[in-house]
Order: C-alpha cells, then sequence, then structure tokens
C-alpha cells in the first residue's frame, strides 16, 4: 500500500467510530467547529529493511503515523470537560479497533505487538498544562495516537 492508500483505510475505519464527525483522506488548513470531532492522520519517519525469504530479497517498510482526534478548540472556556470526556471515549475506540483488526491489507499492519507499536498522548491537554493538540495555528481538546505500521513488499 501507498502512503495515500494507508491513510485511506485508517480513515475509513475512523470515520465507522460513533461520534466521530469527519476522518478526511487529506488534512484540511482549516478545520470548521460542524466537522469535529475530527480524525486526522500524517505519515511520519519511515524505515525501510531488507529480509531474506526463502532466497529472495524481501523489503519491508515501516512508517510511523500519527492519528490526531480533534475535539474542541482548547481556550473557548466552555464545553472542556465533555471534549475531554467526549476525548477519552474516541481514544478508547480508536484503540480497540487497532487491536480487534491490525491488518489493513494482506500486506500491511498495524504493528501492535512491539515496543512502541502503538502510543498515546491520553487526552490533552492535561489538566493544569497547556499542551494542546495542534492542528494549524490553533491548539485543540483532543489526543494523539503513534502508529508502527509494517508494509512487506
Amino acid at each position: 500500500m501507498s502512503i495515500s492508500a494507508t491513510i485511506a483505510a485508517l480513515q475509513l475505519r475512523h470515520a465507522a467510530i460513533s461520534g466521530v464527525a469527519t476522518a478526511p483522506a487529506e488534512t484540511p488548513a482549516t478545520l470548521p467547529d460542524a466537522n469535529c470531532p475530527c480524525i486526522l492522520v500524517d505519515p511520519m519517519e519511515a524505515t525501510t529493511r531488507w529480509d531474506a525469504h526463502r532466497g529472495s530479497n524481501r523489503r519491508a517498510v515501516v512508517r510511523r503515523y500519527r492519528v490526531r482526534g480533534l475535539v474542541l478548540r482548547a481556550g473557548l472556556g466552555t464545553g472542556v470537560s465533555q471534549a475531554r470526556t467526549t476525548a477519552a471515549t474516541l481514544l478508547d475506540a480508536v484503540l480497540a479497533g487497532y487491536v480487534a483488526a491490525p491488518d489493513l491489507s494482506s500486506t500491511t499492519e498495524i504493528l501492535i505487538t512491539e515496543a512502541e507499536g502503538v502510543r498515546d498522548s491520553g487526552v490533552r491537554p492535561h489538566p493544569g498544562q497547556a499542551n494542546v493538540i495542534v492542528h494549524g495555528d490553533e491548539g485543540w481538546v483532543g489526543f494523539e495516537v503513534d502508529l508502527l505500521i509494517e508494509e512487506r513488499l
């Protein structure tokens, strides 16, 4: 799968989660409130390795993808408690989906059993801290999940 196909497969899953308003395959420059809660996926760094398999070399690419769940713009002053609850519920659902079905295709899978294979930020911002989830130049109440996804070529 290409990077765009991997993102599309993840977003198809995310869009099916109850409570998710949008899960676009391409990251929008701005995000209207009506499109939230929204889940976005960004490709990050990758490592390519060659494995000898039955006399031939096979390539595997392991790439980190960052999944961002955006629920409410931070600093609005109202609804933050409810937004944190919504973010926690969505985070639980997202993680459960990865565990239940780690395969994105016959050659692509989320490495859920690997150390650092699935790592989440918890709901942010953490109480009393300014560590919001950033999209564009705005801070959001939400979560981040980093996934290691392996594609065997």
